[in-house]
């Protein structure tokens, strides 16, 4: 490590060199001389080093800590969140009441031991026992409890001695359960309301902090690091959360402990009292145990002693939350309104998924406010891209993308994006009604902007035709509507918040030639007066656009309206050449289709005309069947009939 490395790792300033000099005075009053006459070595000057380190450390460790006030600290709590918190409160004051009480009664216990002992070594036992007990019993100090039984001390004033004493034991072993239950109900409300109420405002500052994070513009991540703002999000929020939560409750009881105790040693004996108060901050050190007698003084001390890590909490709370609400309170600067001026200027840009194909390359374009542009080539030449490079869905490798002379990232990304409207070739609708749907684009719209925006994508008509009209379900992803119609609230839903810059990506190229002249009708009234990019393969589309651009392999290598490129018969004349060829290929296939339908349906048409005929000829058959079967029967029955009678004659003639 040489001189020259040392002084290239600390900063030159002014302002540094100053603290250098201060941290040089320092070392040479802490007893490190400082000898000018002898040539600094290495040793000696990564020594020096260290000592500025730490000595720099040292003062900013000494420099006053910003917070809040405590009243701010509170500022996102709620009317049910400080109701909670005084219940919490009341609670922790009859929690430390009972801590109190605990003690008295512990110590009336004590003092009814004590009293009978004292008052049993007073009395003459001997006498005691002559007098009222049996004489075969001799009663001692050892069998007293035991056996005093067996004494007969009726009329005589021994029950104050303590004799039958189970009574007033039980009495103060009944305050002692009735007392530590109220201590645990009381105890369990105290934690149970301050964190109810301290996990509501820790919600509701995680959520304002994480909303104001993502709302601010990229520069502000450029400049904050990830794992600054997951420690904002994580180890600062539990730090607020410890300061208002359970533990605040926990030094309000010690304090209530405090106070109580006070007021009962100043109730009872207040000179004591004083005197014990002016010893305090040595009970803090010590924790001195007490005579039982000033328990409850001492257990007010102590207590208060208690109380202070718990405080810390808060104290700790309020300094992050200073950091925390001074991040929330920061504005993000936005623009008060959008022109719509758009400009690609050497852009060059690979998707993360394909570092090593290169979408665009060297693109460059102006669009103007309020032009109607459209974007035409090949699939996969970049067009798409463009549109979500405005949206900011990604940056680009190199270049600029700038609207209205500002780069893109230096917009807030929800700020932008509620200027654009975005219609693609295949519209999300969700399952619930057309005004749900529309509304999705500007939440605060009201019916009127719902209609207005309707109206304009040409989809009034068609909705107010449906039996529940705008409340009509939608069901999954549509599927109760067309395409060309879900293609049109899908326009209206853009056209809701009316914003400065559309942007239709292959809108129509999913429709029949029905839907897609109305869509391209609400597609052309919702340009006007916008900025209006356009993404098309159909000539149909884009032949009315104020400029066609032709984009191949990531550039742009024409640019022009329709007529002037047609002319030119380059790039965009061979796409419109290919594209009727492939229309009227696409008409010769649906000639020949129908053709071959026609002829399909002749020969089924003679089918069924032979078998008419042959089912008409059978329906004869079996209509004259009776009729010749009845003729020919007759007939037969004549002939028999006509040779009956020639026999008959002949056998006349012969008589």
């Amino acid at each position: 490590m040489t001189m020259h490395n040392q002084e290239t790792e600390l900063p030159m300033d002014s302002n540094v060199s100053g603290m250098h000099k201060n941290r040089d005075s320092d070392i040479h009053q802490n007893g490190i001389t400082n000898n000018n006459d002898r040539t600094p070595t290495v040793e000696s000057v990564e020594n020096k080093t260290i000592l500025q380190r730490i000595f720099s450390k040292n003062k900013e460790e000494k420099q006053s800590v910003e917070m809040i006030s405590l009243r701010s600290l509170f500022r996102y709590a709620r009317l049910i969140d400080v109701f909670y918190m005084l219940l919490g409160s009341a609670a922790a004051t009859a929690h430390g009441t009972g801590w109190i009480l605990l003690e008295l009664i512990f110590g009336n216990l004590v003092n009814i031991f004590t009293n009978r002992v004292h008052s049993l070594c007073s009395l003459n036992i001997s006498a005691i026992s002559q007098e009222y007990c049996p004489l075969d019993f001799n009663l001692t100090l050892t069998n007293f409890f035991t056996s005093a039984t067996r004494c007969n001390f009726t009329g005589s004033n021994l029950t104050e001695v303590g004799i039958n004493f189970e009574d007033d034991v039980k009495q103060q072993a009944l305050y002692i359960v009735a007392v530590g239950f109220g201590v645990i109900v009381f105890g369990y409300c105290q934690i149970a309301f301050w964190s109810i109420s301290c996990e509501r405002q820790t919600r509701t500052i995680r959520d304002v902090l994480f909303r104001s994070i993502v709302y601010k513009e990229i520069a502000y991540f450029d400049k904050h690091k990830t794992g600054e703002l997951n420690t904002k999000l994580t180890n600062d929020i539990s730090k607020i959360r410890d300061g208002i939560g359970d533990k605040l409750g926990s030094a309000v009881q010690f304090i209530s402990i405090f106070i109580i105790g006070c007021v009962w040693g100043f109730a009872r004996a207040w000179k004591l009292t004083l005197v014990l108060l002016s010893i305090s901050p040595l009970i803090f050190i010590s924790i001195i145990l007490l005579v039982k007698v000033f328990a409850a003084i001492y257990l007010g001390v102590v207590s208060l002693a208690q109380a202070i890590p718990h405080i810390q909490a808060l104290f700790n709370a309020r300094c992050v939350a200073y950091a925390i609400w001074k991040e929330i309170d920061t504005s993000t600067p936005g623009k008060d309104h959008l022109i719509g001026n758009i400009h690609f200027d050497n852009v060059h840009f690979c998707y993360p998924s394909r570092p090593n194909v290169q979408v665009l390359n060297s693109l460059s374009f102006d669009i103007k406010s309020g032009e109607t542009v459209a974007l035409v080539g090949s699939s996969g030449s970049g067009k798409s891209t463009c549109i979500q490079l405005l949206q900011r869905f990604y940056d680009p490798n190199s270049g600029l993308v700038l609207i209205d002379g500002k780069k893109v990232d230096e917009y807030n990304i929800r700020w932008l994006r509620q200027q654009i409207g975005v219609v693609s070739q295949e519209p999300v609708l969700f399952q619930m009604t057309i005004r749900e749907n529309i509304l999705f684009g500007h939440e605060s719209a009201d019916d009127e902007d719902v209609y207005s925006a309707a109206k304009m994508a040409n989809a009034h008509e068609f909705i107010m035709t449906l039996p529940d009209k705008y409340d009509t379900q939608v069901g999954e992803r549509g599927a109760t509507l067309s395409g060309g119609q879900k293609q049109r609230i899908a326009i209206a839903r853009a056209l809701i918040r009316n914003p400065k810059i559309l942007l239709f990506d292959e809108a129509t190229s999913a429709l029949d030639n029905e839907s897609e002249q109305i869509v391209q009708d609400a597609l052309n009234h919702a340009s006007k007066g916008r900025t209006t990019l356009i993404i098309a393969h159909r000539v149909s589309t884009i032949r009315h656009a104020n400029k066609i651009i032709v984009v191949h392999n990531g550039q742009v290598i024409e640019e022009g309206d329709h007529d002037s490129l047609m002319h030119a018969q380059g790039a965009y004349y061979g796409l419109v050449e290919a594209q009727n060829l492939r229309t009227i290929e696409e008409d010769d296939e649906i000639s020949l289709e129908l053709d071959k339908s026609e002829q399909t349906t002749l020969v089924v048409q003679n089918n069924e005309q032979l078998l008419d005929s042959q089912r008409n000829r059978s329906s004869t058959v079996i209509s004259l069947t009776p009729s010749i079967i009845t003729a020919l029967y007759g007939k037969k029955n004549q002939d028999d009939k006509e040779q009956n009678e020639t026999t008959k004659n002949k056998t006349t003639v012969v008589y």
